[in-house]
């Protein structure tokens, strides 16, 4: 073939190469927060309608024999001016280089794009013209293009006026595809998955490939070129052309929505593009077909996490219903335990804890390295940063964090020792505080989606009422796993409950007064009826009551402001896992030292202690129906935080008007809180089957009742019990009484 022929790609390829080492001398190197490929890195989607008039710092222009690329009426306008021989292009290239796979679409638009009107001498073609998406290396190999093209080739009259697209380096006509076409607007697509490369055009209501085959996996940068070649030997210069682009996307996959690239998940992150990986994810653990969160923990002397604390919450995220690409649930949570930092009693927030991180975020080894600014970079990017600290200024506070953002505080060194054992222990009250600072990180507010607090159908460790096991014992250390019926504090069904599970437990507030002031909770099943107004009977009809705030000295509520009357809302249930925001890069609070979102400093341990449990009893059988010999479980619970109390417990059957004591004057002290679980034999009581009643209540030293409950079941003899007659019931109940005392 005539060289001639071939001199389109060649020196194209070549004025692409200057174009590539002119930006990649300007951001190799060292690169900081704010460097162009942020835009990119932000969330692996980089797009551009060209509507504000002037260039994004991502893109790098070049220009040869006088063309011109400039935005004009929100479009990228290409203009190749006529009368020159050779090369003439404008371009336009992405400044980062592309890593692993990538899909890049365009749309075009033929201003004035001619053919070639000069007759080519034989065995000569005399021009070209392009206007397409073209992918090199960083050394100007070709791995791919696809164009709307034009030519003079008399050998090949399809090229006259259609698509082209070739894959890596060949030279015309050898390696390229056409189809004819008439279009002059249309959309390009480029697509790299591992080392396949597809090429393809929009035609009708979708992509058509016109050209896919194996390429190179290099990094590439990514370039929109309008220009053409005039051959010398053919006569006058071609005329010019102008042509557009617009709507402009590149995106890099995430494929498991976890926020990190997948080019970081498997190849490892190089920040500051010079080739060499700073930050290694691969080997820390990340998959890129399962979700995986970064957290880097720095600590005060005397508050490094407990090791248990934190293998818990991990746990609790690799139990998340939490799909992913290869199958399985959960979430990986990868925390880095990293070094001690200078101990403070009291830490400014948020200027001293920037200071701290300003010294100590990455690890000792990775500061000490030359190549830190880049490591830097990378985890600024990947990972979450946690401090535990002793106390912050002016509260005792539990913890701190940003609302979707990248860093969170832990903050239970100066709560005295006596407090844990009433909140579930130490070693429980970190686990609950770190899940629950790293949960605001993840989007999640006290309400779920919103901040109002102590939601009775909120069932999540963000909610103050499960932070700790303060209130329910040994409470599952889990964000909300789905969204419960909304509760309105107007109309509440007390038949309907939560609509939970029966292994679900949830907190309440009362009025045990009856001033109108909530001054105590309770805790109930998740399946259960629900006395929300504290009457002490399940309604029929809707009820109103304030079920989620609690007064304390009559004067500070613990949840927002309410709207309307100022008393009653509409509470709304959360699934906390199905919404969580992986991704800190998009917030204003990503930048160093930049707090803008923040939820509110969380409870302290004067309020965590304060809240006092209402005083309850209750009683429940292990079955309703049970024969002569049959074993009978019984479960008495009793609460009484407050003032002394009395017990009683009285054994009915109604059908034959019995009531018996099993007990009328148990004493219970105040701070008295305990299961109890008797078993005995049923006797032989006769044929005839009867219903009965265990009733239970607690008094206060007035008489006054403060709680009451029941438990009903039936004794269903066999078919060889003793007549009845022979039996007397009120005796015989007596006689097991007298067992159960």
């Amino acid at each position: 073939m005539d060289s001639k022929k071939s001199k389109i790609l060649t020196i194209l390829s070549l004025v692409l190469v200057l174009t590539v080492g002119l930006f990649f001398a300007t951001v190799s190197g060292e690169v900081i927060i704010g460097s162009p490929c942020d835009t990119l890195w932000d969330d692996g989607i980089f797009e551009d309608n060209f509507t504000d008039g002037s260039f994004d710092s991502i893109w790098i222009i070049s220009q040869s024999g006088g063309a011109s690329v400039s935005e004009v009426d929100g479009r990228l306008l290409y203009n190749v001016p006529s009368g020159n021989y050779g090369v003439v292009n404008g371009i336009a290239t992405i400044c980062c280089p592309i890593s692993g796979d990538f899909d890049v679409q365009v749309d075009f638009s033929l201003q004035n794009f001619p053919e070639f009107d000069v007759e080519p001498p034989e065995g000569l073609q005399c021009g070209a013209r392009w206007h397409g998406i073209f992918i090199l290396t960083k050394d100007g190999r070709h791995v791919g293009h696809i164009s709307r093209f034009r030519n003079s080739d008399p050998e090949n009259p399809v090229a006259h006026n259609a698509y082209a697209a070739t894959l890596t380096r060949h030279e015309y006509p050898e390696g390229y595809t056409f189809v004819a076409t008439t279009d002059i607007s249309g959309k390009l697509r480029v697509k790299r998955t591992d080392d396949l490369l597809e090429l393809s055009y929009w035609r009708g209501d979708d992509w058509v490939i016109l050209l896919s085959g194996s390429t190179l996996t290099d990094d590439v940068y990514i370039s929109l070129v309008s220009g053409y070649e005039g051959v010398r030997a053919c006569g006058p210069p071609p005329s010019g052309h102008s042509a557009i682009f617009d709507n402009f996307t590149l995106r890099l996959p995430d494929t498991d929505g976890d926020a990190l690239l997948d080019v970081w998940e498997t190849r490892g992150f190089d920040y500051d593009l010079d080739g060499v990986i700073d930050l290694d994810l691969p080997s820390m653990g990340a998959n890129w077909q399962h979700k995986d969160i970064f957290i880097e923990v720095d600590y005060m002397e005397h508050n490094r996490p407990i090791n248990s604390s934190i293998d818990n919450v991990t746990k609790a995220f690799a139990n998340a219903p939490v799909d992913n690409p290869d199958g399985t649930q959960g979430i990986t949570l990868h925390v880095f335990i990293d070094e001690e930092v200078p101990y403070q009693y009291e830490t400014n927030i948020w200027d001293g804890f920037d200071a701290i991180k300003r010294n100590h975020f990455g690890s000792p080894k990775e500061r000490g390295s030359d190549n830190w600014p880049a490591i830097r970079g990378a985890k600024w990017f990947t990972f979450r940063y946690c401090l535990f600290i002793n106390k912050q200024r002016g509260t005792n506070s539990s913890g701190i964090a940003e609302i979707s953002g990248n860093d969170f505080i832990v903050s239970l060194g100066a709560w005295p020792s006596w407090v844990w054992g009433r909140i579930g222990g130490r070693q429980d009250a970190q686990a609950g505080t770190f899940m629950h600072e790293l949960g605001h990180t993840l989007g999640l507010r006290h309400g779920g989606c919103d901040d109002i607090n102590y939601k009775p159908n909120y069932l999540s460790v963000m909610s103050y009422s499960r932070q700790f096991s303060r209130w329910i014992h040994d409470r599952p250390l889990d964000y909300s796993r789905k969204e419960l019926p909304p509760l309105d504090e107007d109309h509440l069904n007390e038949s309907a409950g939560i609509g939970a599970g029966a292994e679900d437990w949830t907190v309440y507030f009362v009025d045990t007064n009856g001033d109108g002031i909530n001054d105590h909770y309770r805790v109930v099943r998740g399946n259960e009826p629900i006395d929300w107004n504290n009457n002490g009977s399940i309604d029929t009809d809707d009820v109103s009551a304030e079920i989620n705030s609690i007064d304390r000295n009559h004067n500070h509520r613990y949840d927002i402001p309410r709207e309307g009357d100022g008393r009653r809302q509409r509470l709304r249930g959360y699934d906390d896992w199905a919404n969580l925001v992986y991704n800190f890069r998009m917030t204003p609070s990503f930048a160093p030292g930049v707090h803008l979102n923040v939820a509110e400093p969380d409870l302290s341990w004067e309020e965590v202690i304060w809240f006092r449990e209402a005083p309850r009893v209750s009683i429940i059988t292990d079955k309703l129906r049970y024969s002569p010999g049959d074993i009978m479980t019984i479960i008495l619970n009793i609460t009484n935080p407050t003032g002394d109390s009395i017990f009683q417990w009285y054994w009915g059957v109604p059908q034959y008007r019995i009531w018996l004591p099993v007990t009328t004057s148990s004493y219970i002290p105040a701070g008295y809180n305990d299961t109890v679980v008797l078993n005995f034999t049923i006797p032989d009581w006769g044929s005839r089957p009867f219903g009965n009643v265990f009733y239970v209540q607690l008094l206060d030293a007035t008489g006054e009742v403060l709680d009451a409950d029941a438990a009903c079941w039936a004794y269903s003899p066999s078919g060889e019990a003793m007549p009845e007659e022979k039996v007397d019931i009120a005796k015989e109940i007596k006689k097991t009484i007298e067992m159960i005392e």
